[in-house]
């Protein structure tokens, strides 16, 4: 019916506001009139949607509900015996069918940055919007990361709460895992407050989500910090942690559609330059882990791909480039149906790196975001092609001063004997004696 409405609305719902005379600033098309209602609401209008759309209009909130609860009174007299309903592929895609949609995306990061790029992180929430509102999966599947800080600024809340909203109006149910940048602290997560919205699930534990209407099990796995893991195998190496949790994990039922839902690394991952990992908190999960499951879906790796050895599992990608690290990348949103994974693409600017003797070039103007490196002590580049923001980075100075050792010296070297070699080349001499000190006090050695 979603759909079946939404088309009843778009041919007649700008022609019934003309006829209230308080709307002077009322759509005057039918395509702008569903921008504002984004997707069917089913019964009496949510006086938060009329509060909403009457704001944009500057109209009265009150005179906003009797306008579309008419239109959807109206709507639901003329579905009543329509003929659409004899389009039984139609039909079948909007009672549900028989096969279970789920769209996954996950690392949105939303947050200020040194460059414009929110915006356009903005922009790709909008399409994951459309997106879901064409397909009308029955689950969506949140990977983690909804913001770049860990403690996110209340517009970014706002906005992201607005995003699940309208997701909300779309789906059945909404699944969402944290990643490491949206744990707060004190056994907290920044999306703890998105648990009161309809059909939205925060799973902030491992456990198994069980859909009962779909007949599916998610297996959900927040990112947990390597001391986490190894306290779920007891104390053991990674391995057995995470067989440990994986049997925390297992499935209820036999005949079940299985799918994981993680914010983790997997080895056999690739990894772009600069990624965000944690090192020494980041446990690799072999990807053989991931083969029992219909699907596994991935967060916290920002590239796009599917994991090798893991022909059912992918990492969902960020849904825009955040840093240079993610130049050349494409963007998508995952669709699964019936076994079948497809990428939905997503418009996103150009991130481009360039060296300055590589200067000049021609780039688009509009949505590219340019990196120009250069040799440490050389002037600026002059021939700066026009583009929506760039950079100028100064790469580092050589270290002259570092010594390769073969290996003999090296083995024959104390700890003691490389630092002193490594504050006479760093020019720390005068220093070095009060190192020492603090060496043997911290260590309780004395002096050779």
């Amino acid at each position: 019916m979603k759909t079946h409405k939404l088309h009843l609305l778009s041919e007649f719902a700008a022609v019934e506001i003309e006829d209230y005379d308080e709307l002077d600033d009322a759509p005057t098309s039918a395509d702008e009139v569903l921008r504002l209602l984004f997707s069917d609401v089913p019964g009496e209008v949510p006086n938060i949607i009329a509060e909403r759309i009457a704001d944009r209009l500057s109209i009265r909130t009150d005179a906003m509900i009797d306008v579309l609860n008419e239109l959807m009174r109206e709507a639901d007299e003329r579905l009543e015996g329509s003929e659409f309903w004899e389009d039984e592929e139609w039909a079948d895609a909007n009672r549900g069918g028989s096969r279970m949609k789920v769209m996954a995306f996950g690392d949105v990061h939303l947050g200020t940055y040194r460059f414009p790029i929110r915006e356009h992180i903005m922009y790709a929430m909008s399409e994951i919007v459309d997106i879901a509102t064409s397909e009308f999966p029955d689950i969506i599947l949140f990977a983690g990361d909804a913001f770049r800080h860990r403690v996110p600024s209340a517009g970014d809340v706002a906005d992201f709460g607005k995003f699940l909203h309208s997701l909300s109006r779309t789906t059945d149910t909404i699944v969402m895992i944290p990643g490491n940048h949206d744990i707060a602290g004190g056994g907290s997560t920044t999306i703890d407050v998105y648990r009161h919205y309809g059909k939205v699930y925060v799973i902030d534990k491992p456990m198994v989500y069980v859909h009962g209407n779909w007949n599916v099990e998610i297996a959900c796995v927040p990112w947990l910090p390597q001391k986490s893991v190894t306290q779920q195998g007891g104390g053991g190496n990674n391995r057995d942690a995470i067989s440990a949790l994986l049997q925390l994990l297992r499935p209820k039922t036999a005949d079940s559609t299985k799918i994981m839902l993680a914010h983790a690394t997997s080895l056999g991952a690739e990894f772009a330059e600069g990624v965000d990992t944690l090192l020494g908190q980041d446990v690799a999960w072999p990807p053989d882990w991931f083969v029992g499951y219909d699907l596994a879906v991935l967060g916290h790796i920002h590239k796009p791909q599917q994991i090798p050895g893991a022909p059912n599992a992918y990492y969902t990608g960020s849904i825009c480039p955040v840093s240079f690290s993610e130049a050349g990348q494409s963007k998508f949103v995952l669709m699964w149906e019936d076994g079948r994974v497809t990428q939905v693409p997503l418009y996103h600017p150009a991130f481009v790196q360039l060296r300055a003797e590589d200067l000049p070039v021609s780039l688009p103007i509009q949505n590219t975001f340019l990196q120009i490196k250069k040799a440490h002590g050389d002037p600026d580049p002059e021939d700066i092609p026009e583009c929506a923001w760039y950079e100028i980075v100064s790469e580092p100075p050589k270290n002259d001063k570092r010594v390769r050792l073969d290996s003999e010296s090296a083995s024959a070297m104390s700890p003691r004997d490389a630092i002193a070699q490594w504050l006479t080349l760093a020019d720390k001499v005068d220093v070095a004696e009060r190192v020492f000190e603090l060496i043997d006090t911290l260590t309780g050695a004395e002096d050779d």
